[in-house]
């Protein structure tokens, strides 16, 4: 039988008492020092944090309306008389330092009445949305701000080497990337100059035909992709360029023709005179002369016959051998 000890199992069911710390007092609370009341202590602190957040609305507000007087002064607003553009926009191109500076406010967000601020211009945002709103800016080199309302833009600006004339459409300026411009904005003298697409409409169908879009539907600015058309592109920059180096006051092409076989590219000149070029710039078939020997040859050909020839070049084409140019009579 197990003896049970009636002292020891009542000092086991008993625990010791913790002390008391002697920084304590019979209330519990420790002495000394102020005693921190939550009921006190929260409006205190809502309060504080209120009149700073008052304060901080206050100087936003502050900041805010001294922002906009100051970008509403006249020595910080860019006026129209302060915007350079380099270069000078192109004779050809009818109004266009106008247009572009009518539309510098709304490409910056100007407050309706007001030209641009200085304090408020972001040129990259004004070069982004350019290119987008002028589709004869090709490109944007640099929007600089000068100290302390003046503005330089200095743009690339596109132009026309081929014009394509739809019946219900009118006239269509293309670029040297395929990009379409508005026929309208260029002078009429301008125009006549123009490169033409011989056979619009059949390569328009043979375009769709390939895959490609009509390009009445496409947007101004957009490119009228077709590798036919790039070709035919890529030889009227290179016969535009050489001609205008020529500094005549008559142009020397009337159209191009690309509608029959992608190999040969044809050109009629001014008068009448038909050339069989071949391929595009850079794209000779083997044993064919290159662009540069063939425009060599071209302009001595002219020098001897003149730019119809002396001989009757109807049922006629000039074509281009190793070395020299060759009337050749059709059958």
């Amino acid at each position: 039988m197990l003896r049970t000890d009636p002292a020891s199992s009542s000092t086991l069911n008993k625990s010791p008492a913790a002390p008391k710390r002697a920084s304590e007092t019979a209330s519990g609370r420790p002495e000394g020092g102020p005693v921190l009341s939550r009921r006190m202590f929260g409006p205190q602190v809502a309060s504080a944090l209120a009149t700073s957040v008052i304060a901080g609305s206050a100087s936003v507000h502050a900041l805010s309306a001294i922002k906009d007087w100051l970008k509403q002064q006249p020595e910080f607003q860019i006026q129209n008389d302060r915007i350079s553009i380099h270069p000078e926009p192109p004779d050809w191109l009818t109004n266009a330092r106008e247009r572009i500076l009518g539309m510098i406010p709304e490409l910056t967000n100007a407050e309706s009445g007001q030209q641009p601020s200085a304090l408020t211009f972001h040129t990259e945002e004004l070069a982004r949305r350019l290119r987008m709103k002028m589709p004869w800016v090709e490109s944007v080199n640099s929007v600089q701000l000068g100290h302390p309302n003046t503005l330089r833009l200095d743009l690339v600006f596109r132009k026309p080497v081929m014009a394509l004339s739809m019946v219900k459409q009118g006239v269509l300026l293309i670029d040297r990337h395929g990009v379409i411009l508005p026929a309208s904005d260029v002078r009429k003298d301008f125009l006549d100059n123009v490169i033409q697409f011989n056979y619009a409409e059949t390569l328009v169908e043979q375009v769709i035909q390939r895959g490609g879009k009509n390009p009445a539907g496409l947007a101004m600015g957009q490119v009228w992709e077709d590798v036919r058309i790039a070709d035919s592109l890529q030889l009227a920059s290179f016969l535009t360029t050489r001609d205008e180096a020529r500094n005549r006051p008559r142009r020397l092409f009337r159209l191009i023709d690309a509608a029959n076989d992608p190999n040969r590219l044809i050109v009629r000149t001014i008068e009448d005179l038909w050339i069989w070029w071949g391929r595009p710039p850079g794209h000779e078939l083997p044993g064919e002369p290159k662009a540069e020997t063939k425009w060599q040859l071209l302009m001595q050909w002219l020098q001897l016959h003149g730019q119809s020839g002396s001989v009757d070049v109807n049922q006629s084409m000039l074509v281009f051998e190793k070395d020299r140019a060759v009337l050749s009579r059709a059958n």
